[in-house]
């Protein structure tokens, strides 16, 4: 079964000690970029994936995520309102499409619930935040630093 879209709700972010952000390797162009995520994804655990969104409840806000080995997934707001905010959530979900398009999902702790597609053909980060109340449609980019 295809997800024609997906919903990950978007985490009330607490601001907490910060934690430092690691130097990474960053290829020189779009494409270069693209070819890698192309040849070596096959899983998301253990990778550190940055997105912004352009709208939303935190536009121009880069968070980092990283997938953890135990299905938890630890997120760290650098660029922003928030930055410095971190926080691990028990567990996560992330499902291949295809070979160009991820699905991940987490609830927080908070109650909010994110949900985002990722294109690696493009970089696009496409998704839904929401909680009991409401939900709001997600738009960005990601890239993946390792």
């Amino acid at each position: 079964m295809r997800f024609p879209f997906l919903l990950l709700a978007f985490t009330t972010l607490t601001a907490t000690t910060g934690t430092r952000v690691q130097e990474r390797q960053i290829l020189h162009s779009p494409k270069e970029r693209q070819e890698a995520q192309r040849m070596t994804l096959t899983s998301l655990t253990g990778k550190k994936i940055c997105w912004t969104f352009d709208d939303g409840p935190m536009p121009n806000t880069r968070i980092e995520h990283m997938f953890n080995e135990d299905g938890s997934v630890t997120w760290l707001i650098t660029e922003g309102e928030y930055k410095g905010a971190t926080r691990t959530e028990k567990s996560s979900a992330t499902v291949r499409v295809n070979a160009q398009t991820w699905v991940v999902s987490y609830l927080a702790a908070s109650g909010h619930t994110l949900t985002i597609v990722l294109s690696l053909t493009d970089g696009r980060a496409i998704g839904f935040g929401s909680n009991d109340k409401s939900w709001e449609p997600l738009h960005g980019t990601f890239e993946i630093l390792n």
